[in-house]
């Protein structure tokens, strides 16, 4: 919902803070500066990890604003700008958080394995949430495996 103030915005970068274990452990994210920063700075955003640190941290400001609940079944939402790609996706908001913050953590973790979770979080940040005017048919995805790294650039087909 627009505008936001600056004392709701400082409360959702708290409520961040507080959940995520990459902001501000890993990613700095203490003031309104360091938001911007990932938000608002495409030209900063060269690399596959700052493409999904946009992404993921314009997640978590969905769900701190209750855009988005963390218990929200992703097979729920309905289509918005993006695809879903193809692979192994969690079921939850929450547990796409706690996927992803893992991918950023693992040493293991390739750039590919980042676009698959950027392309993933995009969709779900652009999708409609149950409720939402126009929402009417839930997306479709698919490889619901709570573990492993899924396909990245296979779309599903949506209806």
């Amino acid at each position: 919902k627009l505008p936001v103030d600056l004392d709701q915005l400082t409360e959702w970068l708290a409520t961040v803070n507080d959940e995520s274990l990459v902001f501000p452990e890993v990613y700095p994210l203490e003031t309104i500066e360091d938001a911007a920063g990932y938000l608002c700075d495409p030209p900063l955003a060269d690399g596959a990890e700052t493409r999904l640190l946009r992404h993921l941290l314009t997640l978590w400001l969905n769900y701190a604003s209750g855009r988005i609940a963390g218990d929200q079944d992703l097979d729920q939402l309905c289509d918005g700008d993006e695809i879903m790609p193809q692979g192994d996706i969690p079921e939850t908001v929450l547990e796409l958080l706690a996927a992803v913050e893992a991918a950023l953590l693992d040493e293991n973790t390739t750039d590919e394995d980042l676009n698959f979770w950027s392309e993933v979080v995009d969709a779900v940040n652009n999708s409609l949430v149950p409720g939402e005017p126009g929402c009417t048919a839930p997306m479709q995805t698919s490889g619901r495996l709570h573990a492993g790294r899924g396909t990245h650039g296979g779309k599903v087909i949506v209806r």
